[in-house]
């Protein structure tokens, strides 16, 4: 795509100056139309890169071809979300990668001249991040939004859908599909796709992207969701739509597109499998009047795969340890949703981020107990809790959902509740003997350590304003201490169950009940960083707060 550049428009001249020749203006050099932080650097070294290499031997030559038409299915959609994040991000891209490292490294990683971890704040150009990012007009605020909802309600359904970007004409606001905004790239990803589909050998697979081709150019994704969740063994692991809405902070209704290439870990699949027998039962044990249990499947395929490339929502900022999707309610209420634990990235978080986080600021005598198993387990529990709880509702005599309800408050809370819900899921297992009476001792110090990680992505973006509230309620209940002298946290194993049930009911509620005034006073109350682990986790220095993954080629 080609990309414009920045001009700068010359003074006006006098009357009598304008009567001279006039000299060319000079063309402003790329740094003068677009100034960088002077801490870009520093900013950078928050992510350390990773190299994700793996061996391709073992796949056939059909296999491999197919990989090719993924990865270029895989650019295409990767080249929609730069769209989708905002014409600043596109308009400076250029500017930035002339500025030389570190900008040009950053401006990727961010996608766009916006730190992710710090509120969004320019690092790059100076322009301030729209709420609504690339999905709806620059200037149009949340309260001009609801006020033409209300005034044209026939409208609604069409602007809020969470496959259609929002534009103006005249007074109008007017809602553009997917398949006709972004058509020219989802039609090479649909080819590719297709391409791809006739070299896989599982059916099952190929059923899927050839399904997900044809949605890509009718914006209608429901069968091949379905499609996606009924993908057998193959070896090869694909995510590939419009899921995610954390980028759209006006509303929190429009999906990003992103995309996932892994292989399949049998080993650890395998060892996932007592999990998944046990997930109805976890539900059923949830802290919640049934009153606000909502509509929902929860039988789901639980998977673990190495990642080897992804492009769009899921490369942006900070790299996920798992996923669990669909996120379309009406898909999980017919075939539940299926968890991908990414081990590979989960591995390397640990390793350079949780386990130095937790021989720093943990008390000295829980940081050892913190090991590889149960931070990859709670990634786990996380992603199997999105699939538990209220998810269709009725509420006022119709149906909605809970996203629905609880707008752009929604990432916040469903993060916060998948944590919490995860940990009481986990207290569940232990007290049936399901995990060994030897795993309780690294549960609840590997959970404040995993906090104490998460917040460091700063309180604008979901998971770390989610952590910044479980923290916060953890902290006023007593199950998580600090001791100032030593600037170190402890969890208080005999205060944590019912501290972590609380929490759960409270927040199982709010979702049950799609209350959004009590979402929003929720967060207001607990979702700020306390000043003492702001000091605390400045501590941790030069210690990276993600990873920048490094994909093979192929």
């Amino acid at each position: 795509m080609r990309i414009r550049a920045v001009l700068v428009l010359a003074a006006c001249c006098s009357l009598a100056a304008c009567k001279k020749k006039e000299t060319p203006a000079a063309k402003p050099t790329a740094p003068a139309a677009a100034a960088a932080k002077a801490d870009v650097g520093k900013r950078l070294a928050k992510f350390a890169p990773v190299d994700f290499s793996v061996d391709l031997s073992k796949l056939t030559a059909a296999e491999r071809e197919a990989l090719s038409h993924l990865r270029r299915a895989t650019d295409a959609i990767d080249r929609i979300f730069w769209v989708q994040v905002g014409e600043a991000a596109l308009r400076l891209r250029t500017a930035a990668r002339a500025a030389g490292e570190p900008v040009s490294s950053l401006f990727e990683i961010m996608y766009g001249p916006w730190d992710r971890l710090l509120h969004h704040e320019a690092f790059f150009g100076g322009e301030a991040r729209p709420a609504g990012a690339g999905f709806y007009p620059k200037d149009l605020t949340k309260a001009e939004l609801l006020a033409y909802f209300q005034a044209n309600p026939g409208e609604k359904t069409a602007l809020e859908s969470p496959y259609t970007v929002v534009r103006r004409e005249g007074k109008k606001l007017v809602a553009v599909p997917y398949r006709e905004a972004y058509a020219a790239e989802l039609k090479i990803a649909s080819e590719a796709l297709l391409a791809a589909a006739a070299k896989v050998p599982d059916v099952s697979l190929a059923k899927f992207l050839n399904g997900r081709a044809k949605a890509l150019l009718s914006d209608d994704y429901f069968d091949s969701e379905c499609d996606w969740m009924d993908v057998g063994e193959s070896r090869i692991d694909v995510t590939f739509g419009p899921y995610e809405v954390y980028e759209d902070t006006l509303l929190g209704q429009k999906t990003a597109f992103e995309a996932i290439i892994g292989l399949r870990d049998e080993a650890a699949t395998k060892a996932l499998d007592m999990y998944k027998q046990n997930l109805g039962m976890l539900d059923a044990a949830l802290p919640i009047d049934p009153k606000h249990r909502g509509r929902r499947a929860v039988g789901s395929p639980i998977i673990a795969i190495n990642k080897i490339y992804a492009g769009g929502d899921a490369r942006k900022g900070v790299s996920a340890l798992a996923f669990n999707l669909p996120n379309d309610e009406k898909v999980r209420a017919k075939k539940g949703s299926k968890k991908v634990m990414l081990k590979n990235v989960s591995q390397a978080k640990f390793d350079k981020i949780l386990r130095p986080i937790a021989a720093r600021l943990l008390d000295a005598t829980q940081a050892p107990n913190i090991d590889f198993e149960t931070f990859f387990n709670q990634g786990l529990m996380h992603e199997m809790s999105h699939g538990m709880g209220p998810g269709i509702l009725m509420k006022g005599g119709k149906e909605t959902t809970v996203s629905k309800e609880l707008r752009e408050l929604y990432p916040a809370i469903e993060e916060a509740k998948a944590d919490v819900v995860g940990l009481f899921s986990t207290k569940v297992l232990l007290d049936k003997g399901l995990l060994g009476k030897d795993r309780a001792r690294f549960v609840y110090p590997s959970y404040v350590a995993g906090l104490m990680r998460s917040i460091r992505f700063g309180a604008a973006e979901a998971h770390g304003k989610a952590n910044a509230l479980q923290l916060t309620f953890l902290e006023q209940e007593g199950a998580v201490q600090f001791d100032e002298m030593a600037g170190r946290f402890r969890a208080d194993e005999a205060k944590f169950p019912a501290a972590i049930e609380k929490l759960a009911r409270a927040l199982l509620v709010i979702e049950g009940e799609g209350d959004y005034a009590a979402a929003k006073a929720f967060l207001a109350k607990y979702g700020k960083v306390a000043p003492h682990v702001v000091k605390a986790l400045a501590g941790l220095g030069e210690l990276p707060v993600d990873i920048a993954p490094k994909y093979p080629a192929f």
